[in-house]
């Protein structure tokens, strides 16, 4: 198994490399094999093709991101700081983001950006959705009734989180947590 997991961690490293330096449309599997020093079979014993892996990279962090949501989800709220858990949960988001940070920044910065972007989408929409699960009272977000102020509230998130990454993710997390909790506390509905 730890086998398994350091050729994983070498396919991940070239394929971000190659993200980089060549896009995703330029980069092939023989690039791959060759930059990560494995035989093709070893590749293929993981992955169909390029897209796969780039398939199974963003679903293992889709799944650590939604797992972070999860345990947010059950931990009691404090009625006196509604947006404390909203805070904390944003802030362990960013922090793992940051602990991957090749691999997003070659994400974010090649050509796949637009897919990143909308897989974002759905996950800051499950976000929002279970925010409202926790906060009946609309003192963490304000319900957003109106499509117009959600894809407000969803761009404005996104357009954070990409400025983040192409500035090389230098700001404090601190910083952005808190500039994205001011935007899900607008109220779009005025």
């Amino acid at each position: 198994m730890k086998r398994q997991t350091q050729t994983k961690a070498k396919i991940k490293a070239a394929f971000t490399q190659l993200l980089e330096s060549k896009g995703f449309d330029h980069l092939t599997v023989s690039d791959i094999i060759r930059l990560a020093q494995i035989n093709r079979s070893t590749f293929y014993k993981h992955y169909l093709d390029k897209f796969d892996l780039r398939d199974q990279l963003i679903a293992s962090m889709v799944e650590q991101l939604m797992a972070i949501l999860t345990e947010a989800a059950c931990q009691p709220q404090n009625p006196d700081q509604p947006s404390a858990s909203l805070s904390q949960a944003i802030s362990q988001i960013l922090t793992y983001l940051k602990e991957d940070q090749p691999f997003i920044q070659a994400l974010v910065l090649s050509n796949q950006a637009s897919f990143l972007t909308e897989l974002l989408r759905t996950i800051i929409n499950q976000f929002y959705h279970q925010i409202q699960d926790w906060d009946d009272t609309d003192h963490i977000a304000p319900q957003i009734t109106n499509d117009y102020g959600k894809e407000i509230l969803l761009a404005g998130i996104v357009s954070i989180f990409l400025l983040w990454v192409k500035k090389g993710m230098v700001d404090p997390i601190d910083t952005i947590t808190q500039l994205i909790v001011r935007q899900v506390n607008q109220d779009y509905e005025k």
